[in-house]
């Protein structure tokens, strides 16, 4: 029996709702995904300033927000002699 996991997409409207549940400016959560304010901006305005094209919310940014909101930091690798890795690929 597969376990199916459902991706939903983010939009330009829940990085807006993530961003002011966080409590952060539009500045702190572009440093916070690593992304400039502009390219932020952008992304909850859901359109390129210049052109006007839709600015799509990629998986990475999303996964991103769900770490953050959950208090997970960037992933470090754990010294050879740590046994502590939860992936059963380490």
């Amino acid at each position: 029996m597969s376990t199916l996991f459902v991706y939903r997409i983010m939009t330009h409207e829940t990085l807006k709702a993530w961003r002011e549940c966080m409590g952060y400016t539009q500045r702190r959560a572009a440093e916070s995904l690593g992304v400039s304010l502009v390219t932020y901006q952008r992304m909850e305005r859901g359109a390129n300033f210049d052109t006007g094209r839709a600015m799509p919310i990629d998986r990475r940014t999303a996964l991103a927000c769900g770490a953050l909101a959950a208090g997970v930091g960037e992933w470090v690798m754990p010294p050879p002699e740590a046994s502590a890795c939860p992936a059963p690929s380490c």
